[in-house]
């Protein structure tokens, strides 16, 4: 997996730190959930997805 300039520089020099991906609930449940596509660039990138509630601000959903 190619990484970008930033995720090598966090691994460098904070290597317990990780990147998450956050995204509003509406927005995943109307056009990420059920998109193939996407699900497969989710998988094949690792991405630590947050689904959250931006109106109580709180995580949803947590994916690994």
């Amino acid at each position: 997996m190619r990484r970008s300039v930033y995720e090598e520089a966090l691994l460098i020099r904070e290597p317990e730190r990780h990147l998450f991906l956050a995204i509003p609930e509406h927005i995943y449940t109307s056009e990420i959930e059920d998109e193939l596509l996407i699900q497969n660039i989710i998988k094949h990138k690792h991405l630590t997805i947050l689904i959250v509630n931006i109106f109580k601000k709180n995580v949803v959903k947590w994916i690994k």
